[in-house]
């Protein structure tokens, strides 16, 4: 037990869904942890800039009361006072060094300026110490920076131009100088950029805002604000118009501090109406980060709790389910297939789990009802898995097993058929008095004969796969073929006898029952048969074989061996017909061979008379055909050389051409030179009148000019230069256009003629292509005619050759008549052959020529034929086997039928 708690894989179901919800607790609860410092440090740092909003106030009260027009000692001390007070608070935002700058500033009450400054420093620096100017919302940046930097801006800037209008007020005698100016100017256009900034600030606040609050709350400021700032914008702008035009200036001073008092009460105003939303604003947003943060928080709780409870409601509905499975598999291993598998119909995996409980229940079943009729089935089988190591063992091979259990424990005592299931095949395989005979073996199927206590018994092994290919077990079918054996052993013998032609071989019928007896009976009937066959053929054949072909086969015969007796006699009889025959037609084939041999001899001296005038032809031909392929030789080069000229032509035509349009374009660009030369001389004749006025304005203007009068002759000059020049350019110019044109017409003109020239050098090419062609056209003709002529030569001396080995052959035909006849003549036919005999074939023969003396030309030329076809396929041989080949054809003539 305390070794499964290191062993996921043995856990529970809930244990496991425990283990899953408290390690997804982990990073929820990190989350959680970084969500609340989140909330934490933006809480604090919108608090440090709710302090600084605080301490801003102070310093803003402070600079508004200096900058006030009527401001004097007594303020200035009360400023100081109060900038000590906060310059301790202003440590925690960094800004202490500043703020101390701004008190010592104060201490001098002539350095307005420098206090002023020291001020508004102050202000920005207390801002971005206490993350105002990093303010992360719209609504409340904009307020911001209204607040901390531009109504500062804006007030420094204010009474900066007061004191720069000092100078201009009717009340003060000074004369206001350029310093002054440039005072007013520069404090003027900084009120100005100050004051716009103002605005847009305040708009964007306004805008940023969704719910419209801020732009009520400093709607009244606003408009007081915008009105002192028209007015005192229009007296300035008043002041700048009037110092313009050159008049004294219009500002009186108590004009000028009333509006300078009116722009600090409204600059006040709204800095305080912009200071009071910026503190709701923060503040709204720290009670929202808190508001926001407990609402996450309960939310997330709730969420986890909620979890929690669905894990537990799932983990019942794993389990249950899971348990009622198990329970019916425990069943199915008891075989008790009866009642169904649960949760069969879920769409989850249980479902899934539970329908393939569902199969595997049929086929549960089906194994146990195939598991049984292999036991009651007479076949022999053995399962084993893929080691070989045996799982299923049949009912009728558990018997044979049993049989032979003794014989097995005799070289193993150790050895039991009951304890053989689970264990490797060489339990039994590997026993010394069983004989294991390897017959086939491959990658689909292995064959083993084992010889064992006298029997024998032949084992199929066959490999089983699964539904994906692989190999799964093996099957093993066992046949005791002890018997089968015997009776072949018997078979065999008589088999054997057979083939070496003992018919009188028996199968023995003692101890054969049933079909096995059957079959041995049909066996000795089948020998006995073909036994008594095979004798009488024999007879009839060696009758044959001796020149009797009196005798016949008489037995009655079915089948094959009645095929063969009507065989045998029908080929004694055509035999006897056939020899009969011959010794009729052997007298007509000596007489023919005789007049052979002289048609012959004749046709082989005419032959000889015709192959000699076929060599003289041959030779004069092949004299005319050298002749005519030199004449076409030399007419080929005439065609060569007049192509070459004609490609010369050519080249000196495209020559030509491309000089013409080198010239037009000459020619173009020589008319465009003088284009632009009556352009440069019209430029020359303008640039020669502008001197001209040039010079009269200079003297117009007298010492003044003298410079100008000077620089307008010197340009004056040049044009006319540029005039004189442009003129001498265009009268070349035209020269050399009219030497391009006369270049052009005479490249024209050679262009012509080379055009002509090309046009004759073409007909001539075309002339000799022509000839060359035509001798060319006689030189083959006159090759064929020399390869005809040579071919007759070589067909005639083949005649004349034939006609000899035709001779030849009708010789040795004659001769082998007469043995033929000698042949034919130790047959014995029956009664119409036996009163024939060779003496009475001379006399007809003598008989026979007067009586067919009419149509015996037609007779030998048929014979003529027929020999010169066979002599010509055999005419590239020797004449010896040509001799041999024609007497061969001609003693198989009469078994052709045969």
């Amino acid at each position: 037990m305390r070794l499964s708690l290191f062993k996921p894989i043995s856990w529970s179901v809930g244990t496991k869904i425990a283990v899953i919800m408290a390690l997804l607790m982990i990073p929820i609860g990190h989350l959680t942890l970084l969500f609340v410092q989140q909330v934490r440090k933006d809480i604090a740092f919108s608090s440090l800039e709710l302090d600084g909003a605080g301490v801003l106030k102070d310093l803003w009260l402070t600079l508004s009361g200096v900058t006030q027009p009527d401001a004097g000692s007594v303020s200035w001390n009360t400023a100081l006072a109060g900038v000590a007070a906060v310059e301790a608070a202003s440590e925690r935002f960094k800004a202490r060094e500043t703020v101390a700058e701004f008190r010592q500033a104060l201490a001098d009450p002539k350095a307005q300026l420098k206090a002023w400054e020291a001020g508004q420093g102050a202000i920005q620096k207390v801002a971005d110490g206490s993350n105002l100017t990093l303010d992360p919302d719209v609504d409340s940046y904009y307020v911001m920076d209204v607040a901390a930097v531009r109504l500062p801006e804006l007030v420094v800037a204010r009474a900066t131009l007061t004191a720069a209008l000092l100078p201009y007020l009717g009340s003060v005698a000074a004369k206001p100088t350029a310093a002054h100016q440039d005072a007013l100017v520069q404090a003027a256009t900084r009120f100005s950029i100050a004051l716009a900034a103002v605005q847009s600030s305040v708009k964007s606040s306004i805008d940023g805002n969704v719910d419209g609050r801020v732009g009520r709350a400093l709607k009244a400021a606003i408009t007081e604000f915008d009105a002192a700032a028209a007015h005192e914008t229009k007296l300035v702008d008043g002041l700048r118009a009037a110092l313009a035009g050159d008049r004294p200036s219009p500002l009186l001073k108590p004009e000028v501090d009333q509006a300078a008092a009116a722009m600090a009460k409204s600059a006040e105003a709204l800095w305080l109406e912009s200071h009071g939303e910026l503190t709701r604003l923060i503040e709204a947003r720290i009670d929202g980060f808190k508001s926001k943060a407990l609402r996450d928080l309960l939310i997330a709780a709730a969420a986890a709790i909620a979890a929690m409870a669905v894990a537990l409601a799932f983990v019942r509905t794993i389990r249950n389910p899971i348990a009622d499975i198990i329970a019916a598999l425990r069943r199915f291993q008891q075989n008790d297939y009866a009642a169904p598998v649960p949760h069969v119909g879920l769409a989850n995996e249980i479902g899934e789990i539970a329908r393939a409980v569902d199969r595997g229940k049929a086929e549960a079943e089906r194994t146990a009802l195939t598991v049984a009729a292999m036991n009651q089935s007479p076949s022999m089988l053995m399962i084993t898995d893929p080691d070989e190591n045996i799982s299923f063992i049949s009912a009728s091979l558990t018997t044979l097993l049993k049989r032979l259990e003794p014989t097995f424990r005799q070289a193993n005592p150790d050895f039991s058929v009951e304890a053989m299931m689970g264990r490797h095949l060489d339990c039994y395989r590997a026993n010394s008095n069983l004989t294991r005979t390897l017959l086939v073996d491959n990658d689909e199927v292995r064959k083993v004969r084992y010889d064992i206590a006298g029997e024998v018994v032949l084992v199929d092994m066959a490999y089983v796969h699964g539904a994906d290919g692989v190999k799964i077990g093996h099957t093993l079918i066992w046949r005791n073929v002890t018997a089968e054996l015997l009776g072949e052993a018997e078979v065999a013998a008589v088999v054997t006898a057979a083939q070496q032609g003992n018919f009188s071989a028996r199968l023995p019928l003692s101890g054969k029952e049933g079909f096995v007896r059957e079959i041995a009976i049909g066996l000795n009937n089948v020998s006995a048969l073909v036994e008594q066959a095979t004798g009488e053929f024999a007879e009839v054949m060696d009758a044959v074989a001796n020149g009797d072909l009196t005798h016949a086969v008489k037995g009655s015969y079915q089948g094959v061996l009645g095929s063969l007796k009507d065989g045998i006699n029908a080929t004694v009889d055509r035999l006897s017909s056939t020899v009969r025959t011959i010794q009729t037609t052997s007298a007509d084939v000596g007489l023919a061979a005789r007049e052979i041999t002289m048609g012959a001899d004749d046709l082989s001296k005419r032959t000889e008379e015709q192959a000699s005038s076929l060599e003289e032809t041959a030779a004069t031909t092949e004299e005319l055909a050298a002749s005519v392929k030199a004449s076409a030789q030399a007419s080929r080069q005439a065609a060569a050389i007049a192509t070459e000229a004609m490609q010369a032509a050519q080249s000196g035509g495209t020559i030509a051409t491309e000089a013409v349009a080198a010239m037009a374009r000459i020619e173009s660009a020589s008319q465009k030179i003088s284009d632009i030369i009556r352009v440069i001389d019209d430029i020359a004749f303008q640039t020669n009148l502008l001197a001209l006025n040039a010079a009269v304005e200079a003297a117009r203007a007298g010492d003044a000019g003298k410079g100008f009068a000077v620089v307008a002759s010197e340009v004056r000059t040049l044009a006319q230069r540029s005039g004189a020049a442009a003129k001498d350019i265009s009268g070349l110019i035209s020269s050399s256009n009219a030497e391009v044109g006369a270049g052009v017409t005479l490249v024209r003109q050679a262009g012509d003629a080379l055009t002509q020239i090309l046009a004759a050098s073409q007909k001539v090419a075309a002339t000799i292509a022509e000839i060359s062609a035509a001798s060319g056209e006689q030189a083959n003709g006159i090759d064929e005619v020399s390869q005809a002529v040579a071919h007759l030569d070589e067909m005639t001396q083949a005649n004349a050759a034939l006609a000899e080995q035709s001779a030849a052959s009708a010789g040795s035909l004659s001769g082998r008549i007469g043995e033929l006849n000698d042949l034919v003549a130790a047959f014995r036919t029956g009664p119409e052959g036996a009163a024939a005999s060779p003496a009475s074939y001379a006399p007809a023969l003598v008989r026979a020529a007067p009586a067919g003396h009419g149509s015996e030309p037609a007779r030998l030329r048929k014979l003529a034929e027929a020999a010169f076809g066979h002599a010509k396929a055999r005419a590239p041989e020797r004449s010896a086997p040509a001799k041999r080949a024609v007497n061969g054809r001609a003693n198989d003539a009469g078994w052709e039928e045969f």
